[in-house]
């Protein structure tokens, strides 16, 4: 159970980073063109 809790954690912090990134990506592609 803890060890899918923490499982659960990880992914989410992953998917909010990985979130993050590709919004910088986009903003940087916005203002490069």
């Amino acid at each position: 159970m803890h060890k899918l809790f923490k499982l659960a954690s990880v992914a989410l912090v992953s998917a909010s980073l990985a979130g993050t990134a590709l919004e910088a990506v986009n903003i940087v592609s916005n203002t490069g063109t």
